[in-house]
């Protein structure tokens, strides 16, 4: 799954993680090769870059954003970068957290009474973020009802409609990790009962506080605006379909390739915004006092050998992304798809 990833060290060699960030043209050939390889003649494509310590070292564009008008993708095309979009999330409740307005102890009830009312074990902002609250997935629960969610146009307080009939959790909070988109949907009707602003509206600012202009959860797809890249699938042939979807907070966020960047010059303390520095490195790191390694504010841990990452991965049909972190070198890789052909980036998951 994050094999291309660690193609890509290889190929960049110990001299440029160790802080030689000219690349040479051998170098850039065999990235170009690794990101195009999936980007036929006349086909959607990607866009993807390489950050380190605060500089991009690589940056390709490949393919049509649109091809019925066969726009190009380009830095300021915007992509729905999925579950990527948690880490926003979580640091929209972090900002809420700094200023007081909650704690991350707090029982979600406390603004949800109406949430599993029988239950005695305390639900807390904090398993919703690491994913050990036990409150099962919205979309396997529609799916178990007969709905195909993507036919649909359902928004978060049907989320919440749907969750407040379930009288039970999947297990006691705090005992298990299991990934529940939501658990993020939640979160951002959190952020709206606190803030008294929609999530779309609190966001938006903290987009632009972080100078990332062109991204923000949609959560009225008939508002999206600026140059999408249209998302296919290939069935013989390229085929595209109509995104009506509501429901923020777990996904539905869409950015660029540049505001992205821009984000990993701010996780590798680099660049401006009217964010402190130790929040977001705050947003980085595991849960403090959380016995669950694998999962934080919106990331994924791992280890590869003794190289340590960051990361998440999202998907939503043919769009797909991954932003993948290497802290001990402070560098980062992030890529947006539009095609349901690359068959090398990531997993689904809610398709």
């Amino acid at each position: 799954m994050r094999i291309i990833f660690l193609s890509i060290l290889t190929i960049l060699s110990y001299s440029t993680v160790l802080g030689q960030t000219s690349l040479s043209a051998k170098q850039i050939e065999l990235l170009d090769g690794i990101a195009t390889q999936d980007v036929p003649k006349n086909a959607p494509g990607i866009a993807t870059a390489i950050i380190q310590d605060g500089r991009v070292i690589y940056e390709k564009y490949a393919g049509f954003a649109d091809l019925t008008d066969s726009t190009l993708i380009k830095n300021s095309t915007r992509f729905n970068i999925a579950s990527n979009g948690k880490q926003f999330t979580a640091l929209a409740i972090l900002s809420l957290v700094e200023k007081k307005k909650l704690k991350l102890t707090d029982d979600i009830r406390k603004w949800f009474p109406n949430l599993y009312p029988n239950l005695m074990d305390k639900i807390s902002v904090q398993s919703l973020l690491n994913h050990s609250s036990g409150i099962r997935d919205c979309y396997d629960l529609w799916s178990l009802q007969g709905y195909t969610w993507w036919e649909n146009s359902f928004n978060n307080y049907d989320v919440l409609t749907l969750i407040e009939k379930q009288s039970d959790l999947n297990f006691k909070p705090d005992t298990k990790y299991l990934y529940s988109n939501t658990n993020y949907i939640l979160l951002a009707l959190l952020v709206e009962k606190v803030t008294k602003k929609t999530f779309a509206q609190y966001t938006n600012e903290m987009f632009r506080q972080l100078h990332m202009p062109n991204t923000s959860f949609e959560s009225d797809y008939t508002k999206i605006s600026g140059q999408i890249a249209r998302a296919y699938f290939n069935f013989d042939t390229w085929t595209t379909y109509n995104w009506i979807w509501n429901v923020v907070g777990d996904g539905n966020i869409f950015s660029t390739l540049e505001d992205q960047i821009q984000w990993e010059k701010l996780v590798q303390g680099k660049g401006n915004s009217a964010f402190s520095n130790k929040l977001i490195a705050q947003s980085q790191k595991l849960i403090e006092g959380s016995k669950f390694s694998n999962y934080g504010y919106g990331l994924e841990f791992g280890k590869y050998k003794d190289l340590s990452y960051r990361f998440h991965e999202g998907a939503t049909g043919a769009w797909k992304a991954t932003a993948i972190r290497f802290p001990q070198n402070n560098m980062s890789i992030v890529t947006l798809t539009n095609t349901g052909s690359q068959s090398h980036t990531i997993k689904r998951d809610k398709w």
